[in-house]
């Protein structure tokens, strides 16, 4: 019940030895990638505002370019201003074809001008069992719920919301825009992101001199910074010591399925959490 390489894992790391990506290309990757997701997450959420919410996309393409003398106490207004509320719901909400995408994307890329044995990132399904799978998401999660308590307590304070968990609250009394947020949250995210920061770019930072705790530490710190800007501090903390556990899945089980399952389950719980409190306030 628990599968070959659940207990193949218990013993030695699976992570594919063969060299799978050159380090200057696994950058280029990510680089290319990095931007490329953020130019679709904007065209998707800027589709979504416009014809879903009757935004105005040339008027916020102003504001956020700062044309025609717009008053820059604008820029800041959360009514009014460039990233005020409709346009952050349009945003998650049309996030998850920019994300599957970016997952497709990077797949592709993957495989490019290299040998046929080369470029391919670790998507092979593990022999895990039902019972493998389970211990496998729950450890995570406690883990998790762990290692949040463990950085609240110590920095004496709440972590707070984020612009994406503040959000999703605020649109929780609505299933079905909660609904097409949650694709994004639960299935587009994990995919994309592990795709990005543990795939290509991990391959070949681990290939390189820096090697597999170089690979785990750098692609976790470029995951927690990115999400720097709508997240609070703590918040990213606790997100670089996931991106820490979720490469050393990767490393143990050899397989992204593993790392995106266990993504896509603390995803899952935190969503669910706020649709809990969402529609009870």
């Amino acid at each position: 019940m628990l599968g070959d390489d659940f207990k193949r894992a218990m013993n030695a790391w699976l992570y594919p030895a063969v060299p799978m990506q050159g380090f200057w290309r696994a950058v280029g990757w990510f680089v290319i990638l990095f931007f490329l997701f953020g130019i679709l997450q904007l065209i998707t959420g800027l589709l979504v505002y416009h014809y879903a919410y009757g935004g105005d996309a040339v008027l916020w393409l102003n504001q956020i370019s700062g044309q025609k003398g717009l008053d820059p106490a604008l820029l800041a207004d959360p009514d009014k201003g460039p990233m005020n509320a409709t346009f952050l719901k349009a945003s998650i909400i049309g996030a998850f074809p920019a994300q599957l995408l970016t997952a497709i994307i990077a797949i592709w890329l993957a495989h490019y001008g290299l040998p046929k044995r080369q470029g391919l990132l670790p998507l092979h399904w593990p022999k895990i069992g039902a019972a493998g799978w389970a211990l496998i998401l729950i450890s995570f999660i406690l883990i998790m719920f762990v290692v949040m308590e463990t950085v609240v307590a110590l920095s004496g304070s709440a972590p707070g919301l984020g612009l994406v968990e503040s959000t999703m609250m605020g649109i929780a009394k609505d299933p079905f825009q909660f609904g097409l947020a949650m694709l994004g949250i639960i299935l587009g995210a994990p995919l994309a992101e592990e795709l990005v920061f543990r795939g290509a770019l991990f391959a070949g930072i681990a290939q390189s001199r820096l090697g597999r705790p170089g690979a785990v530490i750098i692609s976790s710190a470029l995951w927690a910074f990115v999400h720097t800007g709508p997240t609070p501090g703590l918040l990213v903390i606790v997100i670089f010591f996931m991106g820490v556990g979720l490469g050393v899945m990767l490393l143990r089980f050899g397989s992204l399925w593993v790392t995106i399952a266990c993504h896509t389950a603390w995803n899952t719980v935190q969503a669910l959490a706020i649709l809990a409190i969402g529609t009870h306030t």
